[in-house]
């Protein structure tokens, strides 16, 4: 049974859908995304900027987190660069992967090119 379900994972991520995270995957990774935004964030950048190291902390959910990351990335620009935070922020695009509905997916932009 194990092979069936890791068989549909991967051909559903090779079409580039995901299969519906359950609770648990939905929080652990939750937990793991706003763990990540914090250590990122750094003590130099949740003293500048303590309102969003608070909102990152206290996200109620992962819609809640992704809406957070144009501050995150404000504050991460303030202490690390914007280029840095510009690579941090894609690569936590990364991170939220099937965990949101279809609409609020990162899309390609025509910026980067």
């Amino acid at each position: 049974m194990r092979w069936v379900k890791t068989t549909l994972s991967s051909v559903w991520g090779m079409m580039g859908l995901h299969p519906i995270p359950t609770e648990d995957e939905l929080h652990d990774r939750t937990e793991q995304i706003r763990e990540s935004m914090l250590e990122i964030l750094g003590d130099e950048g949740a003293d500048l900027r303590p309102v969003v190291r608070r909102r990152i902390q206290y996200a109620p959910d992962i819609e809640a987190l992704w809406y957070l990351r144009s501050d995150w990335m404000s504050a991460i620009s303030a202490t690390q660069g914007e280029a840095a935070a510009v690579a941090h922020v894609r690569r936590l695009n990364i991170s939220f992967s099937g965990l949101l509905p279809e609409g609020l997916q990162s899309r390609p932009s025509t910026l980067s090119h």
